[in-house]
């Protein structure tokens, strides 16, 4: 099963990976790499043109008729929901805990590079913003080894679950 999940994360991340280097490739037949924007606005960019789309397909997909995103699908895995009722909250929830350390990251990276452009020593709560993804999502990663069936923390809070298609009821 863990393999599994890694297999569909590693699929699911190369579709987003192929969306941002479109969104890049438009970026730079507009001339907007050449644009410098402060953190907070290219942060907003960020978040309107990558993450918003990104989260919102994970959330169609995972809340509609396959119960999966298409790295699940192929790997024969479905999102279920505890309280089928809150279906659709827990699965909005599930995507905004899984993809909150991704937008920290984003974050911190726009202060990083603003703060190198500046030339001036890069503050320590930047460093925090770059850490603290990569330690959130470990604790998710451990969460989901640690646990016996294999639900990761955003799981557990959003009551859903990850289970192989064969085994759903």
């Amino acid at each position: 099963m863990i393999i599994r999940r890694g297999l569909a994360a590693f699929i699911d991340y190369s579709c987003i990976i192929l969306y941002a280097m479109l969104l890049l490739g438009i970026a730079v037949l507009v001339g907007l790499p050449d644009v410098v924007l402060p953190p907070v606005a290219g942060q907003l960019l960020g978040v309107l043109t990558l993450t918003i789309p990104a989260v919102t397909c994970f959330i169609l997909w995972e809340k509609g008729p396959y119960k999966a995103t298409p790295g699940k699908r192929i790997m024969g895995l479905i999102v279920v929901c505890d309280k089928p009722l809150q279906r659709t909250p827990g699965v909005i929830f599930r995507n905004m805990m899984k993809f909150l350390p991704w937008e920290i990251a984003h974050a911190g990276l726009h202060w990083l590079f603003y703060y190198e452009r500046m030339g001036v020593n890069i503050p320590s709560w930047v460093m925090v913003l770059l850490i603290m993804p990569q330690v959130i999502v470990f604790v998710y990663l451990l969460s989901i080894l640690l646990d016996r069936n294999g639900r990761s923390l955003y799981d557990r809070w959003s009551d859903t679950r990850v289970i192989y298609k064969a085994n759903a009821v």
